[in-house]
């Protein structure tokens, strides 16, 4: 489980500081000023709280003849500066967890309704509770992108890295370098191929040597002060040198407790404790080895990869195919474990398969039956302008083109035919008749 940041401990921190950090001036006329709270300020003294460390404070009483002059800070200032940056940040938080940032906001809005800094403060709480009905809601911001309920559920595994990450960035803020280097070393185990993960190498890589030095010079410490207790010890006489080795002793058992539940957690870097001389050796060695081995990892091609695949995912929204395919063929060979590349290949394969191809367009034309032409319907064309066939009408010629059907001569209708008959019999009637005529002329003259 991640270690999460305790927001409640800075929640209270925060008005801790609101309600103590008020910062009053009372300046001498030694040109000396003494920055604190003013308590008390009469015709004879000025009393002022001054804070002589986190957890120590003096009451610091001063001869009014001595003040040059008293500035008394607006009593909402204090508040504010410690508020001022208490805001929504690029990532969203557990739902719980906004309750607890918004508290101090809104008792500053309680305690000084006429502050001249209370829009700021209320437009940063109203940001919180409509951030916070969103995340209700299911919504993740991720790197200042809202993700839908559904989105979130799909980059669950980047959304985890992220929250990771930014707990490593927090522990590295505080101080606590050993503690993020424990959160890297769970990242990578869990979610070394999320989007996250090259700047999470690149964070380690500044942190190690640090703590390097850290534990170098905590060693280096501790074997001085280790001697100098030591001649301590022999110039002492008893109960005190009996005490003292005692409680040499317990703050001995304390140091090898820590590394012990360090070592119980399977971290796999132990605490910087001084006094444990194997710790120190541990983080020495692991230092030089991890800086080796992080030095080997190409997170200038993860980053590559991570940019090839998005542009991958442009290409899948505009169904581009063959273009997603080979971007994210070459996100893959650029970085084998990004897991937003190795998610976005089965879309992509998934909405290929999807997809009608232009063959299984043909073929589902060539299985739908093509309508019969209906009597005084033009058939249709082929592609090249022909028309098939089966669509041409009886009397198309071989191309399919419509020949006009010439009209038969009038001597072979029925007129025409009947008409020849008779005057062919009549010419055959006239004939004979001539004959007759001629051969009675020759017998008169005979």
């Amino acid at each position: 489980m991640v270690n999460k940041i305790n927001l409640q401990a800075l929640a209270a921190a925060l008005v801790l500081l609101a309600a103590n950090a008020l910062a009053d001036t009372v300046t001498l006329k030694t040109g000396e000023k003494i920055v604190g709270k003013v308590t008390r300020d009469t015709a004879t003294e000025v009393v002022i709280e001054e804070r002589i460390s986190a957890s120590i404070t003096d009451n610091r009483t001063i001869p009014k003849a001595s003040v040059a002059s008293v500035q008394k800070e607006a009593t909402d200032e204090a508040p504010y500066q410690a508020l001022k940056n208490v805001k929504p940040g690029v990532n969203s938080m557990p739902a719980a967890s906004y309750d607890q940032m918004m508290k101090p906001l809104q008792a500053f809005i309680a305690q000084h309704p006429k502050s001249t800094h209370l829009a700021e403060i209320q437009a940063n709480l109203t940001a919180f509770e409509a951030e916070k009905k969103r995340v209700d809601e299911g919504e993740v911001k991720l790197a200042g992108k809202w993700l839908s309920k559904e989105e979130a559920e799909k980059e669950r595994y980047q959304v985890n890295a992220q929250v990771i990450l930014n707990h490593m960035q927090d522990q590295q803020r505080r101080g606590d370098l050993v503690g993020a280097l424990n959160t890297f070393d769970q990242l990578e185990q869990t979610y070394s191929g999320a989007r996250v993960f090259p700047d999470a190498v690149d964070l380690a890589k500044q942190i190690i040597p640090a703590v390097q030095g850290a534990a170098d010079r905590a060693g280096k410490t501790w074997a001085f002060q280790k001697a100098e207790r030591e001649a301590g010890i022999q110039l002492l006489s008893e109960p005190q040198r009996s005490e003292t080795v005692a409680a040499n002793e317990r703050e001995q058992k304390a140091a090898d407790a820590a590394v012990e539940a360090a070592t119980r957690l399977n971290s796999k870097w132990p605490p910087i404790v001084a006094r444990s001389e194997s710790a120190l050796s541990a983080i020495a060695s692991r230092a030089t080895e991890e800086s080796k081995r992080l030095a080997t990892l190409e997170v200038s091609k993860m980053r590559e990869s991570i940019k090839v695949a998005a542009e991958a995912r442009k290409h899948l929204e505009a169904k581009a195919y063959d273009e997603a395919e080979a971007a994210i063929t070459k996100s893959l060979a650029l970085w084998a474990t990004n897991e937003s590349a190795t998610r976005l290949q089965t879309e992509i394969s998934a909405s290929r398969s999807a997809s009608p191809t232009p063959e299984t367009a043909s073929t589902e034309a060539e299985a739908t039956p093509e309508a019969t032409p209906t009597e005084g319907t033009p058939p249709v064309a082929a592609a090249d302008g022909s028309i098939p066939a089966d669509a041409a009408p009886a009397d198309a010629d071989e191309s399919g083109e419509i020949v006009e059907e010439e009209e038969p001569s009038w001597f072979l209708t029925l007129p025409g035919i009947v008409t020849t008959i008779i005057v062919v019999i009549l010419l055959l009637a006239a004939y004979t008749a001539f004959r007759k005529i001629s051969k009675r002329a020759n017998d008169v003259l005979e």
